[in-house]
């Protein structure tokens, strides 16, 4: 019974990181939406792959007064995100091929195939030959590879471009084909990059997120674990919540019900302002806690749930029916 106690607690605080957790990722994805920061993150990545001026580029921060400007009314019309220069990464965002993924500068692509990245970009170089070639294989060294070559080297682009795509058509052969390839692969390995970008500033926001909303609801981590531990009726609930949640149940509905079974989550009155340091000292930490727990994000409280419900259900039944001895 004991170990029974410790699994349905764990179950129960998992399930309302879970919760939690899915808040804060809905309202993140609102607010990356609203500032369309994938979209700024790909321009960012793909200039500086192209080692083209990104001085005219919004920052985070700098999109975000814009934004804020736009939705208060503070400009006549909104900014242009897109800013042409006469640099490659410039050039590129302005061919057909990309141009077309894209209404206006004001909604850039949040995705560009890489197929497309390096069809642009050879023809960019060397026109005509430059796409036909890489489109079809064929035996030696095609006019298209070795006009696609020449164009690399006489282009006027940064240093470090030519010599990176001098290196991805050497390491190609005699194949035209292999050097779309091997410059979709180059274009692949910097988006890693930019998805690292978007990681990282994802879980910041929603640790920044977890401690408001943790404040905002009183979800205090100690007082949590401390409730169901000592109320059977409620750790029970919450195990039960957790192995089988309704389909239509929502985050909110859900921590209600868990209230009025007696979990100290939410606030029955609004605090005097006075009394704000005495709350953050009480319950300080346990908010603390909860916000780092809130941004490890739904998908691994949802993985780590699956896995103590399947533990849950092979201890139950034998605590349920236990072997009995033998009558020999």
């Amino acid at each position: 019974m004991f170990g029974s106690a410790i699994l349905d607690v764990a179950i129960g605080m998992i399930f309302l990181y879970l919760l939690l957790s899915l808040i804060c990722s809905a309202v993140n994805e609102m607010i990356e939406a609203w500032l369309n920061n994938r979209s700024n993150d790909l321009e960012h990545g793909v200039f500086r792959l192209l080692a083209d001026s990104d001085s005219q580029l919004p920052t985070y921060w700098g999109n975000l007064w814009n934004r804020l400007r736009g939705a208060l009314h503070l400009r006549e019309k909104p900014a242009e995100v897109h800013q042409p220069t006469s640099g490659l990464a410039s050039r590129l965002y302005g061919h057909g091929l990309v141009r077309c993924l894209y209404p206006n500068s004001h909604n850039l692509p949040a995705y560009i195939p890489a197929g497309t990245f390096a069809l642009a970009l050879m023809d960019l170089l060397a026109p005509v030959y430059g796409a036909s070639g890489a489109t079809k294989s064929s035996g030696g060294m095609t006019p298209s590879a070795d006009d696609f070559y020449r164009a690399v080297q006489n282009s006027v682009m940064p240093d470090e471009v030519r010599q990176a795509l001098l290196t991805l058509c050497q390491a190609a052969g005699n194949d035209a084909v292999q050097i779309r390839l091997n410059i979709e692969n180059w274009y692949n390995s910097a988006m890693e990059r930019v998805s690292g970008w978007y990681k990282r500033r994802t879980q910041i926001t929603i640790l920044v997120l977890g401690l408001v909303v943790a404040v905002f609801v009183n979800a205090d981590t100690l007082a949590m674990v401390k409730s169901p531990w000592t109320n059977s009726s409620l750790r029970t609930a919450l195990a039960n919540a957790a192995a089988a949640p309704g389909t239509s149940v929502t985050p909110k509905s859900t921590l209600d019900t868990l209230q009025t079974l007696g979990l100290p989550i939410g606030w029955t009155a609004a605090p005097a302002p006075r009394d704000s340091l005495s709350l953050v000292l009480a319950h300080g930490l346990g908010w603390l806690l909860t916000a780092f727990a809130v941004s490890l994000g739904a998908p691994f409280w949802f993985d780590l749930l699956n896995k103590f419900v399947v533990v849950r259900s092979t201890v139950k039944p034998q605590e349920k029916s236990p072997i009995e001895a033998s009558k020999d």
